[in-house]
Formats: C-alpha cells, structure tokens, sequence
C-alpha cells in the first residue's frame, strides 16, 4: 500500500506522463522491436548479397581481363545480373519491380496518417523533394507544400 505522499507523487508523474508526446515517454523513442528485427533482416540479406558478389567476382575479373567488345558485352550482362540479384536479395524484388516503387513513392513510402499529421503542419517546405511524390500527396489532401531538390540523386535510365 502507497503511502499518500508517494501516492500523490505517482498519480502527479501519471499525468505528467500522460500529457507528454508519446516519443517523450521513452529515453529511446526508436528501440522499436519491428525496427530491430528489420534492421538485423537487412544485415542478414547484406551478407547474403556479399556471399554473391565474392561469387561473381572471378567472372567480372575474367570480363575485364577479355577487353574488348566481348569483354565490354559479357560486363554488360553481369552488371544486369548483379542488378537483378540486388534486388532479389535486399528487396524481395523482380528486377524493376523497385524502380517501379521509387518512381511511385520515392524513397520512403508513406502511411496514411503520415500524411494526416503533416497536412495538420501545413504550410510545409521539403527539402530533399526528389520527383515530388510526397507534395503531390500532400498537395491531394489540401496541405500547403513548397518542394524543392537540387537533382544530384537523379538517375536517368
């Protein structure tokens, strides 16, 4: 049983703690357990990847040594296959499949209420705008966006 000055005291930083944004509450915010597990998948499919490219090496070493046309033509099609391999492993992608994703949502898909909490901040600058899909998104749910990139990660295929 609490006495009631440690009563009072608990029932005080209750409340304190209770009007505090959420991220306040922890001296962590992002010790998140789905973050960690995602975080120590993609390691493991960076070893896997790698794995691959030691694999490969010895190929690419072989096409560089040929020169040439046929040289220059087999380095064309391990930097597909390597390409292709990348996506599979990191991506759990079919090759373009995420090029298609970037050029839908850039490089950070967002959520629904992402975009409900932003707006709520209207008017909004954003830096770093790469093709614009997050003002466009915003733009569609009435918020006030200013976007602006330099282009230095643009990669025109």
């Amino acid at each position: 049983m609490l006495r009631p000055a440690a009563a009072a005291a608990t029932a005080a930083a209750s409340t304190a703690a209770l009007s505090q944004p959420a991220c306040a509450l922890s001296s962590r915010p992002f010790d998140d357990p789905e973050l960690q597990k995602a975080v120590a998948e993609r390691s493991t499919r960076q070893s896997m990847l790698m794995d691959y490219l030691g694999e490969v090496r010895p190929r690419v070493l072989q096409a560089m040594s040929r020169g040439g046309a046929a040289g220059a033509a087999e380095m064309r099609e391990l930097q597909e296959e390597v390409a292709a391999k990348q996506e599979a492993v990191l991506f759990d992608a079919l090759p373009g499949e995420r090029q298609r994703y970037l050029w839908q949502h850039g490089c950070a898909a967002w959520t629904e209420a992402a975009l409900a909490v932003c707006t709520a901040h209207s008017p909004l600058v954003e830096l770093g705008a790469g093709a614009g899909q997050w003002a466009r998104a915003l733009t569609a749910l009435g918020a006030d966006v200013v976007a602006y990139d330099d282009g230095s990660e643009v990669c025109y295929e």
